[in-house]
């Protein structure tokens, strides 16, 4: 149906600041997503909220950038997955 849903962490694995989607898409190749930060004070006091957008190619594998108002600023970066891959869902 398109609708994403999950939870992950930065850095990957250490889950120094954890997150959990709020909405999210997918439609064909183009991932798109708000999530919440849910660890550590700073980050969940104001509410930190993350928007990630990538591309999955063909290969599986997922790139983009994301943007978030951490302590009420504006931080923005690029992502890729280091591993596993993206599948269809039929």
């Amino acid at each position: 149906g398109g609708n994403l849903t999950g939870s992950g962490g930065s850095p990957a694995g250490a889950n120094v600041y954890t997150w959990v989607l709020t909405s999210g898409t997918v439609v064909g190749n183009v991932i798109d997503f708000f999530a919440n930060y849910t660890a550590t004070a700073d980050a969940v006091t104001p509410q930190t909220v993350m928007h990630v957008t990538g591309t999955i190619a063909p290969s599986g594998t997922m790139s983009g950038t994301w943007s978030d108002n951490y302590a009420g600023g504006a931080r923005a970066g690029t992502w890729a997955t280091t591993s596993g891959v993206a599948v269809p869902i039929p």
